[in-house]
């Protein structure tokens, strides 16, 4: 399966989880053969809206990225909640949330909304 296609059903995966847990979502992420700026503040791909709970997610395959900017962001604008949802293969979801102390990985989206 090609890299895009397999991205693009991750994503449509997560937008239905989270809209089952009653957000309104959005996708953010620009593509396009030139965008040099794809996610949303270069962390995210989706952006999940319910009334006092914002969260951005980014959904990625296999591997998650570098924790780095998600620290960062999540340091510094602390009503965002920042998670990176990761679709592993044959095995399912893994969520990492950031928030203010350091990052937490769970199996379940619930724990952190």
């Amino acid at each position: 399966m090609k890299t895009r296609i397999k991205g693009n059903k991750a994503r449509r995966e997560a937008i239905k989880i989270l809209e089952g847990l009653g957000f309104e979502v959005d996708v953010c992420e620009k593509t396009g053969r030139f965008i040099v700026q794809k996610d949303l503040f270069g962390i995210g791909d989706i952006i999940c809206i319910k009334p006092n709970n914002t969260l951005i997610v980014q959904v990625t395959c296999n591997k998650p990225h570098t924790h780095g900017p998600y620290d960062l962001f999540a340091k510094k604008y602390p009503q965002f909640k920042i998670i990176q949802a990761v679709k592993i293969d044959r095995k399912g979801w893994k969520y990492y949330f950031y928030g203010i102390n350091d990052y937490t990985i769970s199996n379940k989206i619930d724990t952190f909304i």
